[in-house]
């Protein structure tokens, strides 16, 4: 019988990228992992940018996200990516129309 192995650990670094880079010194490992684990990164992508313009958009969506989540201790990390094309994308067109619907 044969070894059985992972086929997309066998190929990591040839075919596909990892999916984290970080670095630490030996040293300073765990604590690099616990400072790491105590940071939540959000990434949201969005369609149309002009929608967050609002003064204190980002500050109000950062304290939605705590209530959420119910975090105490943790900071929080967001980048916001905007969509290359968003009038192709059918659920981002039907927020937007939705959105100037009501407003």
């Amino acid at each position: 019988m044969g070894q059985k192995i992972n086929p997309l650990g066998f190929r990591l670094g040839t075919t596909q990228k990892h999916h984290s880079f970080w670095f630490a010194q030996p040293k300073n490992y765990s604590e690099e992992i616990q400072k790491e684990i105590d940071t939540i990164h959000v990434i949201i992508h969005i369609g149309f940018p002009n929608l967050l313009k609002k003064k204190g958009a980002i500050e109000e969506l950062e304290k939605d996200l705590q209530k959420e989540i119910n975090s105490v201790n943790q900071r929080f990390n967001i980048s916001i990516e905007k969509v290359k094309e968003p009038y192709r994308q059918p659920n981002i067109l039907a927020e937007y129309i939705a959105f100037q619907l009501k407003n």
